[in-house]
């Protein structure tokens, strides 16, 4: 480089001083890897003296009794530019416009276009080809058709490391910076390694080389390097130099392997900057892969020149980076699992001449081209990782239906993971089938399917069957499918598709293939399987085998915080997890989404364009679909049509409107949750936009009509006067009565914890207070309706958000609401613990003593219930707190016939004063008491009969269950009424998941339907109760029924039902641990 001799024989020396040490450190080394920019213009007068520079610096690597390999990719100041009136030169800056020109120069090797680059790059070429020729050991690579491409496996002591070089800089052909706008094809390493998936896969650590950094791709061409050339887990780092300065960094995307990149800075350069003042870039790095007992790790010691304010210099450790001990930084590698394969070791060389007459004999010779044809398509599929444990009732169904090869996957929109795909594979022994991908997203409905694949794709069907005919076993992904309306006329599209599958099935015999959509067929013929977010059990299982969760983070409370977060979308989960490795869970739910920060979401391409597609439509019924969307994205856990219909006032939307928003994927409709019989017609169906849909919607929509519509859905909620803090709700919203659903009370929690972050980020302090005073009162209404699990919900999440030192009393009246509600769903001994750290000053006369009465029935038998009874009793004027009081006073006492006599009467006194709580407790109380059957029965009875004046739905579940085992256990069969009256407690208790109380339920509701043979519902109870048992993590219980289940079938002679009841029966039997019963079906 002119001018800069000098200032290089100094620099040399202190080079040369630091190698021993480094070599102390981190030596011997086996490779040395140049990353481009060897010289400046590429003249070969500079690569003459770039090879004595490389003759000398490895006469001094020998002194240190070490002869790497050596590697080199070129760098945009390697090649010589064409001259600016050079057409094909010209034409090649156009690359991405220009189709012609790319195709030219991808399959014509003897074309201008081709020699232009060859051109370009022949003082590079040949010095490499030269260094043999003065002792440097060249690695033995297979080549490319562009300079610089290259492909080897280097083995060291049983290990493989496979080297991938490739040229990135043949488009920098001007001076320009070319910054986003150069290329890389996935040929350049397909016609080199056709099969670079399974080639990797058999080494222990893969190395990727290139001169510019993957940001300096058109963003097609970043698109295509992310998906076909580098996906996420291929390699273990991906090298380069060109910016001239130190850089490292490792980052996972949406829960995928890390992608990890390491740039090096320039060994010697100079960087001219515009003030006419030169700063001097100096430094290189060692670095080593090992495999130890802590896995795989890379190891990096990074080196640069500094220089004193004197003038003296030297090469020290680059303390920019964080070094633990001083000279390196660690590391720690995903773990990997080698698979060889026979064609794990296949690689072709290509040379100008030899690829000249393989593309000639492309006709004779087919099989060649077909592998590079087919291989342009190869889609790397990460493994299931914790996805391997969830969804098994999905994963049996998926695997049953691959036995006829063919598969439909159904997926809410960002929830067709690969993840998915590759448990399915493994399940069915098939992981180390190579996956083909084709992206079909933009088909249009009543077009000629097999012409709009072929237009999609760029070749015949037959040439893709062709390969896919003489290959091996392999997996065809057809993508992104848009099913659409059929075209009157013509036939569905998902007939098509299948049709089309069937004819390449019986073409291929060898392979499989799966189509994915969002939309569900109708009358397939292919076996389908439907995902969606995980519910709760399965987030437990996720959570607790995901590399970032855990056990402890497995737990009910953590699981419950989590899917409000995340909605159960996995993607979004792993964000969560990560974000947990810095904030506390309790940080994580008081600055999540739901609550007020709408992080707008990128979503899939096929999702934004799917939302696009309704903005941009002139009908108004699409226009009224858009509208209907946005307003059910302000609910996040769904809603009834009837209940919006009128959410933009006169402008209501129509059932139609639904309709054609499920037909495009972008909402999803369920029932009610609970065993109850409701014909087809009358089924309460909710209409709900998918997570991640709702993120993608709302991240489109202003913040101006965000707020209209979170202040609409709070009128319909709460009342057109709730910023004042009123409690005259909506006579359809009675929060306080046991009938209000389970998802209308999470709706409302939701919008009033959305109302209170956003009134916090604006400092709106009279709409804080007001929203204060709503959600105390709120929380009162839910503990008064018997909804103990909502009310612990909002109460937990309402405490994370809610200010400090802001209408304290309003806090403390909330965190009651918590304690009481705790109490109530089995959690007593946190319960106690909230209670107690409350200041019973802060309450007025009611709340305080509420206070005392919750802490006197949290301890239950132990001293301190009778010592709070006394307090209350001492300080209350009201009649029930009085009767409960004594209550709790007389049952302290040992059981005595006096003690006995006494809750006689004073339930007599609490039913005559119409205290029904009070007197139902102390009914139940003496009957759990009482030897006479007669006695017992008559108390339990006077619980279940009707009162107009009472709602006790807790009380009458207890005494349901109660009723039913006393039945149960002498033998006989319930009544009709009995019977009811229990599905309807486990319906309740199925909600309000009250530990003990719901199992005691499910047992007797069991032993009922099993004396019946209702084997129908067996299915159907075991499936809801095993999804509250596998939240709790009492996987004893589910083993205990499983086998009961299989018995009482195979008793009965009895098949598994085909419904969900019976796919998620066959789930669980294959995935636990235990070994039941085999019944047929």
């Amino acid at each position: 480089m002119k001018g800069q001799a000098p200032l290089w024989a100094n620099l040399k020396h202190h080079f040369y001083d630091d190698l021993p040490l480094l070599h102390r450190q981190s030596g011997p080394w086996d490779l040395l890897i140049f990353s481009g920019d060897i010289v400046q213009k590429g003249d070969a007068e500079e690569f003459k003296g770039a090879t004595a520079a490389l003759v000398e610096l490895y006469g001094k690597l020998t002194d240190l009794d070490c002869s790497p390999k050596f590697m080199a990719v070129p760098g945009n100041h390697d090649l010589v530019r064409p001259s600016a009136s050079d057409m094909s030169a010209m034409l090649l800056q156009d690359w991405s416009k220009k189709h012609n020109v790319r195709d030219d120069f991808l399959n014509n090797p003897t074309g201008p276009y081709r020699e232009t680059i060859r051109s370009a790059f022949a003082n590079y070429q040949a010095w490499y080809e030269a260094l043999g020729a003065v002792g440097i050991s060249v690695v033995d690579a297979a080549h490319g058709f562009l300079p610089g491409d290259q492909v080897v496996r280097f083995a060291k002591d049983e290990r493989q490391l496979g080297l991938i070089g490739l040229n990135t800089t043949w488009l920098q052909l001007s001076k320009e910076n070319k910054a986003g706008d150069l290329h890389v094809d996935h040929q350049q390493l397909s016609v080199i390694l056709p099969d670079a998936e399974g080639w990797c896969r058999a080494n222990d650590f893969n190395l990727l080389v290139t001169h510019q950094p993957a940001e300096w791709l058109t963003p097609g061409s970043l698109d295509t390097w992310k998906k076909e050339i580098a996906p996420p887990g291929r390699f273990d780092l991906h090298l380069f130099g060109h910016m001239h300065e130190p850089l490292s960094s490792s980052l996972s995307q949406m829960g995928s392997s890390p992608v990890a990149i390491f740039q090096s800075p320039s060994l010697f350069g100079l960087e001219h900057f515009g003030d006419g003042r030169t700063q001097r870039i100096h430094g290189y790095s060692a670095g080593a892969l090992v495999i130890n007992e802590k896995g795989r790790q890379l190891r990096i010691w990074p080196r640069t020149y500094q220089a004193t304010r004197s003038g003296q210099g030297r090469v020290t450790p680059n303390f920019e980076f964080i070094l633990p001990d001083n000279e390196s930084t660690v590391t720690q590698l995903p773990d990997k699992q080698v698979i060889k394969s026979a064609a794990a070791g296949v690689v072709s060389s290509v040379s100008p001449v030899a690829q000249a007459a393989r593309e000639e004999a492309f006709v004779a010779t087919a099989w060649t081209e077909k592998t590079n044809l087919l291989s342009r398509f190869g889609h790397h599929l990460l493994p299931p990782g914790p996805h391997a444990f969830v969804r098994k009732e999905e994963q049996d169904i998926a695997a049953n239906a691959l036995t006829k090869r063919a598969l439909w996957i159904i997926a809410d929109w960002g929830l067709g993971s690969d993840e998915f795909v590759s448990s399915v594979l493994q399940m069915h022994e098939m992981s180390d089938w190579p996956v083909f991908r084709f992206d079909l997203s933009e088909m249009s409905a009543g077009s000629d399917l097999a012409q709009e694949v072929e237009v999609r794709l760029g070749f015949k069907i037959q040439q893709i069957s062709d390969e896919l005919a003489t290959g091996e076993a392999a997996v065809l992904l057809l993508d992104d499918l848009v099913l659409g309306e059929r075209v009157q006329g013509t036939m569905p599209r998902e007939a098509e598709l299948e049709a089309l599958s069937q004819a390449i099935l019986d073409y291929c015999p060898g392979i499989a293939i799966l189509l994915r959509t969002s939309s569900d067929p109708a009358n397939s013929q292919f076996g389908k399987v439907k995902i969606g977010a995980l519910d709760e059990p399965d987030l437990k299982a996720y959570i607790a085998n995901s590399p970032e969760g855990g056990i402890e983070l497995a737990a009910q409370d953590a699981v419950a915080k989590l899917l409000l977060i995340t909605g159960g979308v996995p993607d979004q989960v792993d964000q969560a997890l990560k974000a947990l490795q810095v904030v506390t869970l309790s940080e994580l739910v008081a600055s999540h989404q739901e609550t007020g920060e709408n992080e707008p979401s990128s979503g899939s391409q096929g999702l934004r364009r799917a939302i696009e597609d309704l903005g941009a439509a002139t009908q108004p019924m699409l226009q009224r679909a858009l509208q209907m969307l946005q307003a059910l994205a302000t609910f996040p856990h769904g809603a009834q049509f009837e209940h919006i219909k009128r959410f933009n006032g006169v402008n209501g939307f129509y059932p139609t409107n639904a309709t054609e928003l499920r037909h495009r994927a972008l909402i999803v409709t369920s029932t009610l949750p609970g065993l109850e019989q409701q014909s087809q017609a009358e089924i309460r169906r909710i209409l709900t936009v998918p997570r991640t849909v709702r993120d993608v919607v709302r991240g489109q929509m202003s913040e101006e009509l965000l707020n209209q519509h979170n202040r609409r859905a709070a009128e319909l909620y709460f009342g057109s006067n709730w910023r004042a803090g009123s409690t005259s709700w909506p006579p359809d919203r009675k929060y306080s009565s046991p009938k209000c659903s389970h998802h209308e009370i999470a709706n409302a929690s939701a919008i009033l914890l959305r109302l209170l972050k956003t009134a916090l980020r604006a400092g709106d302090m009279e709409e804080i207070i007001a929203l204060m005073h709503l959600s105390a009162a709120f929380a009162d209404a839910l503990n008064s309706g018997s909804h103990y699990y909502g009310a612990s919900e909002f109460s937990s999440s309402f405490l994370h958000t809610a200010p400090a030192d802001v209408a304290d009393d309003m806090v403390a009246r909330v965190r009651l609401n918590y304690g009481q509600a705790l109490r109530l769903t089995g959690e007593r001994s946190r319960a106690i613990h909230i209670l107690e750290e409350l200041d019973p000053s802060q309450f007025d006369r009611s709340d305080r003593e509420s206070l005392w009465l919750s802490l006197a029935l949290a301890h239950g038998g132990d001293p301190k219930a009778k010592e709070y009874a006394e307090k209350l009793l001492k300080a209350t004027k009201d009649n029930s707190y009085k009767l409960q009081a004594r209550s709790i006073i007389i049952q302290s006492e040992p059981a005595s016939p006096e003690r006995t006599a006494k809750l006689v009467r004073l339930q007599l006194e609490a039913r005559k004063k119409k205290s029904h709580i009070v007197a139902n407790n102390l009914a139940l109380q003496l009957a759990s008491e009482s030897d006479d059957k007669g006695v017992a029965d008559r108390y339990l009875n006077e619980v279940l009969s009707p009162k107009k004046d009472s709602d006790d739905i807790y009380n009458l579940a207890r005494a349901a269950v109660s009723l039913a085992e006393q039945v149960l256990e002498g033998g006989e069969a319930l009544s009709n009424a009995d019977h009811s009256r229990l599905i309807a407690a486990y319906q309740y208790l199925f909600i309000q998941r009250i530990p003990s109380l719901f199992d005691r339920c499910h047992r007797a509701l069991w032993k009922s339907f099993a004396r019946r043979r209702e084997m129908n519902n067996l299915f159907a109870l075991f499936r809801n109760s095993s999804f509250i048992w596998r939240i709790r993590g009492v996987g004893e219980k589910e083993e205990q029924y499983i086998s009961s289940l299989a018995s009482i079938a195979k008793e009965d002679n009895s098949a598994i039902p085909e419904n969900r009841d019976g796919s998620y029966f066959k789930a669980r039997l294959h995935s636990t641990a235990s070994a039941p019963l085999a019944i047929e079906g």
